[in-house]
């Protein structure tokens, strides 16, 4: 009978082979398809931070702005709208001129986020 393990059951695994039972790295990577280089990093994280340190850390950033300012959200959706074939950076040229005082800077991913959620699309560099 075959049983799939999750991706934190083949991990424990690993890391109680090359802890517990002495295997090789090389013969742990080759048994479970895993680069050599991601094994050697689980037994210390294992060691410092328990199991749940062993499975991939979130790749979402630390800090998600509650929401943007309706401010900056209506005037990017404004240039847009009246300019549309301006790009991320030159949509981010005027709002930064302008002053606003409960918001942080406007970036060119903030702008794009902006633009694709009031449905004006992904803003794609153009290309040379």
């Amino acid at each position: 009978m075959f049983i799939e393990l999750s991706k934190r059951e083949q991990r424990y695994d690993v890391v109680f082979g090359v802890i517990s039972d002495g295997f090789t790295i090389t013969d742990l990577a080759q048994k479970f398809r895993v680069n050599r280089q991601s094994i050697h990093a689980w037994p210390t994280r294992y060691e410092v931070s328990g199991l749940d340190a062993v499975v991939e850390p979130s790749q979402w950033p630390d800090y998600l702005p509650a929401h943007i300012d309706p401010r900056v959200e209506s005037r990017v959706v404004k240039l847009r709208r009246h300019y549309p074939s301006w790009r991320q950076i030159r949509l981010e040229h005027p709002l930064t001129k302008e002053v606003f005082d409960t918001a942080p800077s406007v970036s060119s991913t903030l702008i794009n986020f902006v633009v694709a959620s009031s449905g004006g699309g992904i803003l794609r560099p153009r290309s040379l």
